[in-house]
């Protein structure tokens, strides 16, 4: 017990001070998950090996990842991706992650099929939490031309890498896993009339869960968590990945609390950001071999150029072909779309749980999400000043 406390206690000291060193550092240039990762392959057991985590901190680690995703299915705007546009873009995602496929065979030198397939998903993955803040800090939220277009492409890299993953890595093989997914997608649809139902039929009881809410039981966020675990007990037992239950659960959760969305919103962050996600986010560092990355560092080299290839460059030419954005206002798009660090730490851990993915990979493929979110962010940063500067 106080050995685990100990490591729980580096872990929020780091915490506190990652979220006080990003504070100072301007227009979200370092953001808060690289900080967390780097400290944690700094601690980790490749370097000074303060840290040994046991089940409990395990256990805690494996809850900010289901937090993670299930805010990214709860953050989704179904006007980004259900309409005629967000179709496109879920369409060139698959593009996308096809050429991700064809070129993770050719990376798979170091690595096998399997290793490649799960490559290939964390290449084309877009965490949208990372990306958020990033666009905010320059004006470009919701509602903006360029940060729409942003927004469409990376609900489809948020919403296609879970889904790819139980598809393509499902423990049964490709189409059993496809049909048993869609199975569970039948079951998470009908949980989509219970709320409606629930509205209709039993007022008294969505009013117990609005006060509660607004009390010091916060009864939605214990049934969002309710949700969370359930739907993780059943995709257990159906042997899907739980990746994809917890971005479905986000989902059912934004269909059962919609009038309530901005404040549930802050409390969800504030639980999974404030408390889980850090953990998980330190641990997945823990996990990075510097010293082997060093002796070998063509293969992050690699994956950076991979990134770019089947993720940057594909949005940027459609941005600007399509969308008819400007050439530089469309490659800052495909930049800001080619940021996966979140997703990509899930999905290559659920990966090397699975047997999926070797360790090395893994700890590569890491190393360079981090240093893809301080890239792309300063390139994109020094498109939009190239920009302004030639407006007379």
């Amino acid at each position: 017990m106080n050995a685990a406390l100990g490591d729980l206690f580096i872990i929020f000291c780091a915490a506190a001070v990652s979220a006080v060193v990003t504070r100072f550092v301007p227009r979200q240039f370092l953001p808060d998950g690289v900080v967390l990762i780097a400290f944690g392959s700094v601690v980790g057991p490749f370097a000074l090996d303060w840290i040994t985590p046991g089940e409990s901190i395990t256990i805690m680690g494996n809850i900010g990842t289901g937090l993670m995703f299930l805010l990214a299915g709860y953050e989704i705007e179904p006007r980004n991706h259900f309409g005629p546009r967000g179709r496109r873009a879920a369409l060139l995602w698959l593009v996308c992650l096809g050429l991700a496929l064809l070129l993770g065979q050719a990376l798979s030198v170091f690595s096998n099929s399997t290793g490649a397939t799960a490559t290939a998903i964390a290449l084309v993955a877009t965490a949208l939490g990372t990306v958020t803040p990033m666009l905010k800090s320059r004006g470009l939220g919701a509602g903006t031309r360029l940060g729409d277009a942003v927004l469409r492409h990376g609900t489809a890299g948020q919403m296609g890498a879970p889904v790819a993953l139980a598809v393509l890595l499902g423990v049964r093989g490709s189409l059993a896993s496809s049909l048993v997914l869609l199975a569970f997608l039948c079951l998470v649809a009908v949980l989509f009339t219970v709320p409606d139902l629930i509205r209709r039929r039993m007022g008294w009881l969505v009013e117990a869960i609005r006060e509660g809410s607004r009390s010091s039981t916060q009864t939605d966020v214990r049934l969002v968590m309710v949700v969370l675990l359930g739907l993780l007990l059943l995709t257990g037992a159906l042997g899907l990945d739980s990746i994809m239950a917890a971005f479905l659960a986000g989902v059912v959760v934004r269909e059962a609390f919609p009038d309530e969305h901005s404040d549930l919103a802050v409390q969800l962050h504030a639980v999974a950001f404030g408390i889980f996600i850090p953990v998980f986010l330190v641990l997945a560092g823990m996990n990075i071999d510097l010293a082997g990355l060093a002796r070998s560092p063509w293969i992050a080299f690699a994956f950076l150029g991979a990134n770019l290839v089947v993720r940057v460059l594909p949005v940027a030419l459609y941005s600007w072909r399509v969308d008819g954005f400007a050439p530089a206002e469309a490659a800052q798009i495909g930049l800001y779309t080619g940021i996966g660090l979140g997703l990509v730490a899930a999905v290559t851990q659920a990966a090397v749980q699975a047997g999926a993915m070797t360790a090395t990979d893994r700890s590569a493929l890491v190393a360079t999400a981090c240093i893809v979110v301080v890239l792309h962010g300063a390139l994109a940063r020094a498109l939009a000043r190239r920009v302004q500067t030639r407006v007379p």
